[in-house]
């Protein structure tokens, strides 16, 4: 370990990339790394012990749709960043994701002759040889949590980490059984699990309809109940009021979101995070996504014009490199659509066996336990001064 205090910034423009940059920044403490911690994040990133400049609550948005009225702001955040940037000096600045700020921030740092690591690399799934070289040159180092993604960096010649995913530490950690999960949350019933999304736009977008059609399924099905699991406090208090007060059949509880899909039957969720979450859990889902109406226009035109190709939008999909679980894209997120199959997953059907099988080998395709470790020695590593390589090599 250095001598003297090292100085590592985190930027987490997105709920998501706090969760996994608060557990990189835990599994750095826990290496005994004496180090400073700051940037920008949520509430992840501060029980970690980092101290947040900028919330990325407030910073977070979907699509240029969403960004359009709010750049004012948006160049305000940036520059005061920066400034936080430029008088820190980090050793090293891990970005996480939001390829809108941090490609942008990487050719920044480059300038100020600061050193950056791109952890979680946009573009995940992206075969442009152009796209993953900007990415590579713009930084001192890249590491990919998914394997596919690591392995066409290599193709061209460009070196990577990669040690696996950090989900699958989250969850090896994590010994609780549904039985205890069940006393936790207070039930005894079997449970269809909701998941609207962690920001505000995803929440808006889908929450009715995932309401209104989880209304529907439980009408059907009177012994079961619905739980909606709330990452932050705002969340489950806008969840809470759109419920109304006690709704009899939907519940939104305040975390809990292992507890909820270790007991799940079945996952209604929006793309994100939350589909390897119950990919972790063995939980067949229908995987849904809604844009506000600009997005979606914008979208669609750069898919009519060749610009934009996208097989898979959901995670475990795109980790298995095949359609295993049901994607449903703006206006087919309807009961129309959504009740046939949520029905099929419920009951012991063939296709709900399949899938089942087919997320353990989603599982299994995510790494070993130990990934976090690792990750956090390379960054340690860099932050004294290694090269990527070197780093890779000793973590």
């Amino acid at each position: 370990m250095s001598a003297r205090r090292l100085k590592i910034a985190f930027v987490a423009a997105e709920p998501s990339g706090d969760w996994q940059a608060g557990a990189l920044a835990q599994a750095i403490a826990d290496s005994g790394a004496d180090a400073e911690m700051c940037g920008v994040g949520g509430s992840c990133m501060e029980k970690a012990g980092v101290k947040v400049w900028l919330n990325s609550q407030d910073v977070s948005c979907i699509g240029p749709g969403d960004a359009l009225g709010r750049i004012p702001y948006f160049y305000a955040s940036y520059f005061k960043l920066k400034s936080y940037l430029k008088q820190m000096r980090p050793d090293i600045t891990v970005m996480l994701d939001s390829p809108a700020l941090n490609m942008r921030l990487a050719r920044f740092l480059r300038l100020q002759d600061l050193r950056s690591l791109y952890y979680i690399p946009p573009s995940a799934w992206t075969t442009s040889a152009k796209r993953l070289r900007s990415i590579h040159q713009r930084t001192d180092g890249v590491v990919c949590i998914f394997r596919p993604n690591a392995e066409r960096y290599a193709e061209l010649g460009l070196k990577v980490g990669y040690f696996g995913h950090p989900i699958v530490d989250m969850y090896s950690l994590d010994s609780q059984s549904p039985e205890e999960a069940r006393r936790e949350l207070g039930t005894d019933k079997p449970v269809l699990a909701v998941l609207p999304g962690s920001r505000r736009q995803e929440v808006d977008n889908l929450l009715p309809r995932f309401v209104d059609i989880a209304e529907l399924f439980l009408a059907e099905h009177p012994e079961a109940e619905a739980l909606i699991p709330c990452a932050t406090e705002a969340l489950h208090e806008k969840i809470g009021r759109y419920l109304g007060e006690d709704h009899p059949k939907i519940k939104a509880v305040l975390g809990h979101t292992r507890q909820a899909l270790r007991i799940a039957r079945v996952a209604l969720t929006a793309s994100g995070s939350a589909t390897l979450e119950a990919a972790m859990c063995g939980v067949p889902m229908a995987i849904c996504y809604r844009f506000g109406m600009v997005n979606w226009v914008l979208g669609r035109a750069l898919i009519l014009a060749g610009l934009l190709r996208v097989e898979h939008f959901g995670l475990p999909n795109l980790v298995a490199e095949s359609r295993i679980c049901p994607e449903l894209l703006q206006h087919e997120v309807c009961p129309e659509m959504l009740m046939p199959i949520l029905r099929e997953l419920w009951d012991d059907t063939p296709r709900r066996a399949q899938m089942v099988a087919d997320l353990a080998k989603v599982r299994e395709a995510l790494g070993q336990p130990g990934v976090l470790r690792r990750v956090a020695h390379a960054v340690v590593s860099m932050a004294e001064g290694m090269t990527l390589a070197e780093a890779v090599e000793r973590a």
